[in-house]
């Protein structure tokens, strides 16, 4: 494929983490009463079969995309979604080629799939708020220490700064 053009949504990885979780105690492959900092500690997290702390370890993963497609992956953050999802759908549209006079309807409303209760409904904006705040300062810095080295990494290959991740009281 020499003309695929990608793209790549990177979020918060302390809140990819707290998602991760969620999604494999909905899908019963950890208990429900999982806790995070619990889970990440018992395991080595390069050994972590669910990929809890592994799967936001970014740099490493989109190196050899970016190696393989240069200008053809174009990397966004989920907090500029937040931020001006407007601007991010017209980036990624022109970046695949599409049309970037069309913007969806709903494209303020920035959906949450593992935020959702047991039940079909969709959470409200409250209770995703409530979630995506879940854990508190002090668990979140524990997380960062996971993800410090190779957010360093991200923001020389992504050339973006990414402080706004680090928690504070975080070791930067």
């Amino acid at each position: 494929l020499p003309d695929v053009r990608l793209l790549a949504v990177l979020r918060n990885p302390v809140d990819r983490a707290q998602s991760a979780l969620v999604h494999h105690m909905k899908h019963k492959r950890v208990p429900k009463d999982s806790d995070l900092l619990a889970v990440v500690r018992r395991m080595p997290p390069g050994a972590d079969p669910l990929g809890i702390i592994s799967g936001g370890w970014y740099a490493a993963s989109l190196r050899p995309y970016m190696r393989r497609f240069g200008e053809r992956l174009l990397v966004l953050l989920h907090d500029d979604v937040k931020a001006d999802p407007a601007a991010v759908y017209k980036a990624a549209t022109a970046h695949i080629g599409a049309d970037v006079g069309f913007l969806p309807e709903e494209l303020t409303e920035v959906m949450f799939s593992n935020q959702g209760g047991s039940d079909a409904s969709p959470p409200s904006r409250s209770q995703r708020m409530k979630r995506a705040s879940a854990l508190d300062q002090e668990v979140r810095a524990e997380l960062y220490r996971y993800f410090r080295r190779d957010l360093l990494q991200l923001e020389r290959l992504i050339d973006r700064d990414l402080s706004m991740w680090a928690p504070d009281g975080a070791d930067a």
